[in-house]
């Protein structure tokens, strides 16, 4: 994982670097995840392009979160 890469990752969850524990990450990511998550929206009765937009900020977290485990696991 380039640093740049870990960086962008921090900054999609909402966080600065350096972030030395995992935990705060993790938190960060749950958090996000249930504020943008589409079943939410649906439930809420939004639109399908609202739960289009929220799918794609997921699927980002979920990315963004897999990169960053990697990383932390590597340290």
């Amino acid at each position: 994982v380039r640093l740049s890469e870990r960086d962008r990752a921090l900054q999609l969850l909402g966080l600065k670097p350096p972030v030395d524990d995992f935990a705060v990450v993790r938190r960060a990511y749950r958090r996000l995840l249930s504020e943008h998550h589409p079943d939410r929206l649906i439930g809420m009765g939004a639109s399908a392009e609202q739960v289009q937009r929220a799918n794609d900020k997921t699927s980002a977290l979920h990315e963004a979160y897999s990169l960053l485990r990697q990383y932390y696991r590597a340290r």
